[in-house]
């Protein structure tokens, strides 16, 4: 069927041991990926301009509290952390 995701093992005993939290989340279909690359492969859209934030990974918790509007002033549209 198209547009149906593959599944993947999950290795249980790794997420007991370790302890991992799981959140699955879905987003979009494929048929939406496609014309998305597109678009940026157009260039016709200034989309880095997108990106209003960017945070290094020492200041992830800043940068999740920007995205949750939880930061005065600050009106984010896409925050990136930087390795």
């Amino acid at each position: 069927m198209p547009g149906t995701a593959k599944e993947v093992p999950l290795l249980l005993d790794k997420v007991v041991r370790n302890e991992i939290r799981l959140q699955g989340v879905y987003s979009h279909n494929l048929t939406s990926v496609a014309p998305a690359i597109q678009i940026v492969e157009s260039r016709k859209y200034p989309l880095e301009r997108m990106v209003t934030h960017k945070f290094p990974l020492r200041e992830a918790e800043k940068a999740v509290k920007t995205v949750a509007g939880e930061v005065q002033g600050e009106d984010p549209i896409k925050v990136v952390l930087l390795p």
